[in-house]
């Protein structure tokens, strides 16, 4: 009979502090194939954030399908920009002999450290389409000022 030494593949999740562990390597290498490499601690999702700057203001985009407005709360807490969102439902029956009744909560939060050149009482919000748009501007002194330079 003959042994031979196996070797786990290196994944991304092989980086994550595992919880989940089986007697056997080869065993978690199938579960992670079969369930997608999936793991509660790692089922929590944050939304995706594009960031745009431009000389007069920062343009931030979160997407966040399946939400409603009065879902978020944005807050300033001194420079941190603090976006968070909770929803909580609840598919019931009328009947008490039910086969299936499903509850659903997900909630995220997402802080963004602003810069000193940011005009803090001009940040604006808006919802739509599935998509958080923030508008933060940036003050006067802080936008770059073009002119030409004569050459004498």
């Amino acid at each position: 009979m003959t042994l031979i030494k196996f070797q786990k593949p290196q994944t991304a999740l092989n980086n994550v502090n595992n919880k989940f562990t089986t007697v056997s390597p080869l065993f978690d290498t199938l579960i992670e194939d079969f369930f997608g490499g999936m793991r509660p601690e790692m089922n929590s999702l944050v939304p995706a954030v594009n960031i745009l700057e431009t000389n007069e203001m920062y343009k931030i985009e979160l997407a966040a399908p399946g939400l409603t407005k009065s879902d978020f709360k944005i807050n300033l807490d001194g420079k941190n920009l603090i976006i968070a969102a909770e929803k909580n439902q609840e598919n019931k029956t009328e009947n008490s002999n039910y086969a299936l009744r499903e509850f659903s909560y997900s909630n995220f939060k997402r802080s963004f450290n602003l810069p000193d050149l940011v005009n803090f009482d001009e940040i604006t919000a808006e919802y739509r389409d599935g998509i958080l748009h923030l508008t933060i501007p940036k003050r006067e002194e802080a936008k770059l000022k073009t002119r030409e330079i004569k050459i004498s």
